[in-house]
């Protein structure tokens, strides 16, 4: 009786697993967690928001989330416990940044939060910032704003240091020029770069050198006028000043990579295997970029498509958009679908190994969100629901790479 009990409830559990799977049934048997390190869950009342984790010098995980309508951003550490939590006001609708120990973040009341980590005190607030745009450097930050002047809209590109005081505020474009809506921001050293849009939906980039005296914009790329960008995040940059970034070609299904050299002429165009709007370019040291959905491909410096890794038979693949890569090493390639399968493939496009990740609860329905890693080379998977991290592999990155190809702030898809 004791065993038909326990055989009764072990059916119930296998067949609630599978429930949970959408249509990948047998295969969260076959694929078992075996790099799975841990993971932090939360509550039915709250969820973890579509941002990328900020990460600091030691390797603690910053990450926002909502508790019953209530905006905050958790701190945990590289083994995932909770070491804090900094609550605020207004909703907080930017990735959280980390630099020398300072928390910064944007909230959808038009501010610009520092606050420091370990006392949990503010530093200062920057008011009038109606954009979640923003960039930062080792030095300084950056952020596009519109704003209505005479009753016309002017766009312009604002520079602070990191201790809140202005530097300098430089006008992009104003109604008459057709270019208004910012889309993208990225600064690298002493350039920055502003993606787009006018009011007939065209893209547009510019590149802005930060000079002495004051910024001064270098050029102007006009993307083919059905080409959109409106899922990429940031632009990636070579160590040569090249600009990569994904774009949907306006045919159905169909994307690009396109390769912007420093002076802002197109170095080249490649037709993308990737069927999905794309996100981010990854780079490795040599160069070479990455993108993925369900599959990972692998473009040389020049364009040339090197090749494009395979689907694990029998799992079933639902992405939806192309996120960024994580580059470990040159024969450790990480990314996710949004159907919870985890790969990772050789520098090869061969798979190093596959990881199937259970649904969180059968009643309340996961949302893939992010993919970042951690200075020790972790592989971070953020849903709405819960944070979970894997182990990258014997040959993740050096921490000395970090600085170089990271940044504080884990993002790895530029630079």
């Amino acid at each position: 009786m004791i065993r038909m009990k326990y055989k009764i409830v072990y059916l119930l559990t296998v067949s609630i697993l599978l429930l949970s799977c959408k249509e990948n049934k047998d295969d969260i048997i076959v694929h078992k967690l075996d790099h799975y390190l841990w993971q932090y869950s939360l509550g039915n009342n709250s969820d973890f928001q579509a941002l990328e984790p900020a990460i600091d010098s030691i390797g603690n995980i910053y990450l926002v989330r909502v508790t019953n309508g209530k905006n905050s951003i958790l701190k945990l550490s590289n083994d995932g416990l909770k070491l804090g939590e900094f609550y605020e006001q207004a909703i907080i609708d930017s990735r959280p940044v980390i630099f020398h120990n300072s928390l910064y973040y944007h909230t959808k009341n038009n501010k610009l939060y520092c606050r420091d980590t370990k006392e949990n005190i503010f530093y200062y607030q920057i008011n009038q910032v109606n954009t979640n745009l923003i960039s930062w450097t080792g030095k300084s930050l950056y952020f596009c704003a519109t704003k209505n002047y005479s009753g016309e809209k002017v766009t312009y590109l604002n520079s602070y240091r990191l201790n809140g005081m202005k530097k300098w505020s430089k006008k992009l474009a104003t109604e008459s020029d057709s270019i208004l809506t910012p889309q993208q921001i990225t600064a690298y050293g002493n350039k920055i770069y502003v993606g787009l849009t006018d009011k007939a939906d065209h893209y547009h980039i510019l590149k802005i050198s930060q000079e002495e005296v004051s910024p001064v914009i270098e050029w102007q790329w006009d993307a083919p006028p059905a080409y959109t960008a409106g899922a990429l995040k940031e632009f990636s940059l070579d160590a040569d000043g090249n600009i990569y970034l994904g774009m949907e070609t306006g045919a159905p299904g169909k994307n690009a990579v396109i390769s912007i050299t420093p002076e802002g002429e197109k170095r080249w165009e490649t037709a993308s295997g990737i069927h999905h709007p794309i996100e981010g370019v990854s780079i490795d040291e040599h160069g070479n970029l990455y993108v993925a959905d369900s599959l990972c491909q692998k473009i040389s410096r020049e364009g040339e498509i090197l090749w494009t890794s395979k689907k694990e038979p029998g799992l079933i693949y639902t992405s939806g958009l192309a996120y960024s890569p994580l580059i470990h090493s040159a024969s450790s390639i990480a990314y996710f679908d949004d159907n919870r399968i985890l790969t990772n493939v050789d520098g090869n496009g061969k798979q190093n190994w596959i990881q199937y990740i259970q649904a969180f609860q059968v009643s309340k329905k996961e949302t893939f969100l992010r993919l970042t890693q951690n200075r020790n080379g972790n592989i971070l998977v953020l849903t709405n629901k819960r944070i979970m991290a894997f182990a990258g592999g014997e040959d993740a990155f050096d921490e000395q790479l970090w600085p170089k190809l990271y940044y504080d702030f884990g993002n790895s898809g530029a630079r």
